[in-house]
Formats: structure tokens, sequence, C-alpha cells
């Protein structure tokens, strides 16, 4: 009887304690937040960090200039009106009156040489015309000019949503680590009130004379290692949530929670990794700097271009008509080796991105694999740890049941009670890891964000 009794004693004190510890654990993932605690979704951080107002003006300033650059090139396709008024005085050129043979009258211009009289009298003049000249064909020189444009354009939106994927990149990473922090903080302070209560039972066992004095030595050696840990991992949360906060671009609330659902192993990952937004630009910069360096060797064809201009000119009180039109035709041909110099220094910076862009394309494929890898790797160490918490809670349980009987010492618990940490720390990790490959898998541009 007496054993059956101390056995009944046994498995309900291990029962106790297995239940304890389970709902600890399931507390620990599944608690809901405290009513006065704010639940901070990635999402709505990433979108407030790309809200940013220094991050919008300068990507918007980057495009405006990018069209005008487009708009300047395109403008050799319309003609160039100007209006032109001058007033001069300078020496000679004064009117005078001839008549021909046949007694028509003619004003015209005569300049007194050095001696004679009023050879240095000014003359004033004024007058005023409008000209305009076009370019009627240029073998391709403006259409080259308008795509180097629009690939500039193209390559200064691409440097936007790189830029944009970087921040969001930094705020899902710095959400992580304060995820993490968050978690083995609730760990250690969870481990704190274990050897709370076990520090109060022992208290009350040697109270009653049933164990020796000794035994609470440990016990308090092993409460304060638990408080420095705790007192480490409440740091490291307070660093993490910092990190986030500059990288977000603005303040969390004080009493701010992170979503634990991220941390969910049910959610999948996309089936293909996403294009990077790095690779993207490095292509856009390559398609960018060909299309310079073509509008820089059409600097060397031809162009066939026309002008008119129409006005009158005053003098002496008389008005003269003045106007004109002509017709040009021009070939560059010799600047020094100028301008193939710079196209082909143009397209050996191509030549550059473009191995660069081959060289990202080969990582990021391989990247996309790793992630893969990652995210099996993840679910295979969460259902090890998963096990290994499970065997650990039996083990606690069943080492505390002996305590309680004499057959088991504090050592042996704490020993236990080391164990099932680190069964908890290695399921969080897992969880951490199954994130961030997911995380790596799925879209960091302005798109995926909305």
């Amino acid at each position: 009887m007496p054993y059956l009794s101390i056995a009944n004693a046994a498995r309900r004190l291990r029962l106790v304690s297995v239940l304890t510890t389970c709902c600890a654990v399931a507390l620990i993932w599944c608690s809901p937040a405290p009513c006065a605690a704010e639940v901070v979704a990635l999402r709505e951080l990433e979108r407030r960090a790309l809200d940013s107002r220094a991050l919008a003006d300068t990507h918007a300033a980057r495009v405006g200039g990018a069209r005008a650059e487009t708009r300047k090139a395109a403008s050799a396709y319309y003609p160039q009106i100007g209006l032109k008024a001058e007033a001069t005085i300078q020496p000679g050129r004064r009117l005078i009156t001839v008549t021909d043979v046949d007694n028509n009258e003619f004003v015209v211009q005569a300049t007194p040489p050095v001696g004679e009289n009023d050879a240095f009298s000014g003359q004033i003049r004024y007058g005023g015309d409008i000209n305009a000249t076009a370019n009627l064909y240029d073998f391709g020189r403006t259409a080259a000019a308008v795509a180097a444009g629009r690939a500039g354009y193209r390559q200064v939106v691409a440097e936007g949503e790189a830029e944009r994927a970087g921040v969001v990149n930094a705020v899902r990473g710095s959400y992580l680590a304060w995820l993490t922090a968050h978690q083995l903080l609730q760990i250690s302070e969870q481990s704190l009130e274990d050897v709370a209560r076990r520090l109060a039972r022992a208290t009350a066992l040697v109270t009653q004379g049933a164990r020796p004095e000794g035994e609470l030595v440990p016990v308090r050696s092993e409460e304060l290692l638990t408080k420095l840990e705790r007192e480490r991992a409440s740091n490291e949360l307070a660093r993490a949530k910092l990190n986030l906060e500059r990288a977000v671009g603005s303040a969390l609330p004080a009493d701010a929670l992170p979503d634990l659902t991220l941390l969910s192993s049910e959610a999948k990952p996309p089936a293909q990794h996403a294009v990077d937004p790095s690779l993207r630009l490095l292509e856009r910069q390559y398609a960018a700097t060909r299309a310079l360096a073509d509008a820089q060797a059409a600097a060397r064809r031809p162009v066939i271009a026309t002008a008119v201009s129409a006005g009158v000119r005053v003098q002496d009180g008389l008005v003269f008509p003045l106007y004109g039109a002509g017709l040009s035709f021009s070939v560059p041909l010799w600047d020094g080796g100028l301008t193939v110099a710079t196209a082909a220094a143009t397209r050996a910076r191509g030549s550059a991105l473009k191995a660069q862009m081959l060289t990202l394309e080969r990582e990021h494929k391989a990247d996309g694999e790793q992630a893969g890898r990652d995210v099996q790797s993840a679910l295979e160490r969460l259902a090890l740890a998963k096990q290994l918490t499970e065997l650990s809670q039996q083990g606690l349980a069943t080492t505390e049941a002996g305590y309680e009987l004499g057959a088991t010492t504090f050592e042996q618990i704490a020993q236990a009670r080391a164990t099932l940490r680190r069964a908890q720390t290695e399921e969080l990790l897992a969880r951490v890891a199954h994130a961030e490959a997911s995380l790596m898998m799925a879209p960091a541009d302005a798109s995926a964000t909305r």
C-alpha cells in the first residue's frame, strides 16, 4: 500500500507537471496578446517604410529628371523657333541714294574711308526678325538619342524598385530579429517562473526538514543565472526593436508586439523564387549603356537641315525687308577619334555590366535553390525540435516527481530544465529559419507590399 501511494503520487505529480509545462509552452506560441498591447504586422511596417516622404521625393525627382532627358532628346524632332531684336551703333554703312541707267533710285550702304568727313560717325540701326531651324533628316541621330533617354528612364525606375526592395528586406530582417528576441525573452521569463516555483518548493521542504539546507544553494544559483539570461534577453529585445524602428523610419508603440503567425510552419513559400530587383536593375543599366553607346556613335552621321528667317531693319527712318531661307547638308569628317573613343568606352562599361548581370543571375538561381532547401531543412528541424520538446517535458516531469519523493536531486531537475529550454530554443530557431527562407523567396518590390 505505501508503494502504491508513492507511485500514485508520482503519477499525479508527473501529470500535473506535464500539463503545466505544456500549457506554458503553448502560451508562448498560441496565446493572444494582452488587451493593452498592439500587435504590429510585418506588412504594415513594410508599407510604412515605403511611404517615407524622403524616399518618395527622391524617387520622384529622379524619375522626373529621366523624363526630362527623354523630352530633351525628342526635341530635335521639332523646329527651333526664335525671335531676335537688336539695336546697334557703329561707324560706316551710311545710307546713300543712287540712280541706275533707267533712273531707278536705290538706297545702298556706303562706308567712307579714313580721312573723309564723318568716317567715324556712328550709324544707328535696329530691327528684328523671326528665325526657325529644323532637321529634315539626321539618319537616326535623334532616334538613337530618344532610345537612350527612354532606356535611362527605365533604369531610373529599376533603381527605385531596387531601393524600395532594399528597404523592405531591411524591415523584414529587423522584424525577424525583433520577433526572435521577443520569443527568447518569453522563454527566459517562463524559465524564471519555473525556477521561482522550484525555489519556493525547495524552501518549503527545507523548512519542514524534509531536505537539507544545502540544496537551496544550487536552486538560488540557477535563479540568478536565469535572471541574467532574462536581463540579456530583455536588452536584446530593446535593441532589436530600436533597429526595427530605424529600418521603418518611425517609432513603434511602447507596447508593440510582433505577429506570431509569421512563425507558423503552415505558411507555404512561393513556388518560384521572386525576381531580384538588383538583377532587374543590372539588366536596365546594361540596356541603357548600350543605347547610350549607339547614340554616341550616331553623332558621326550626316544631318540635312533647313533654316528660314523673316524680319525688318530700320535705319535713318527707312524700313528695309529682311528674309532668308536655306538648306544645308553637314557631315562630321574628323574629330580626332573622340566620338569613336567615347562610344567604345561606353560599350566597355556595358560589357562589364553584362558580366555582372550573368554572375548575379547565377547567384540568384543558387539563392533560390538554397532558399528551397532552407525551407525543407527548417521543417525537418522543426519536427525534430518538437519531438525533443515533448521528450524534454516528459523527462522534466519525471525528474520533478522523483524530487518530491527523494529519488532525484535538484541538479538533475536543472539539467532537465536546461534540456527543455534548449529544445524550445531550437524549435523557435527552426520556425524563424522557415519564415526567413519563405520571405527570401517572396517578392520584395513595391507591388508585393500593396
